[in-house]
């Protein structure tokens, strides 16, 4: 199947996936250590970066409308709300490193958000 312009590049994908390895080695210690994002924990990095894979358009519609329109607010909010849910057996690692065009899924993939709980 030839690439669009909109699929994510291979290196996308393997970065994605080194960083699934790289946390599935993590200790229950490590998975709630401080990050550089002032507030978050690995946790919540996982959280933020994972919102894609797990939430729908319309729910992502929906935060954002809580959030009036702020996207730093929602995603600090749906972070730290989603955080305790990703630990290292939840699922999490198919929505990190799960193939998928910018805002929709391969062509055969599920149209179903990835749900990690």
């Amino acid at each position: 199947m030839a690439r669009s312009e909109t699929d994510t590049p291979d290196w996308v994908v393997a970065e994605r996936q080194d960083l699934a390895t790289v946390l599935e080695g993590l200790t229950p210690e490590q998975w709630d250590a401080p990050t550089l994002c002032a507030g978050w924990r690995v946790r919540e990095v996982l959280a933020h970066i994972t919102m894609p894979y797990r939430y729908s358009m319309p729910r992502f519609a929906v935060e954002m409308i809580k959030a009036r329109g702020n996207f730093n607010r929602m995603s600090d909010r749906r972070a730290r709300a989603d955080a305790d849910t990703l630990t290292p057996n939840s699922g999490w690692r198919r929505c990190a490193t799960t193939p998928r065009s910018h805002g929709h899924r391969r062509a055969g993939a599920s149209t179903a958000p990835c749900r990690t709980t």
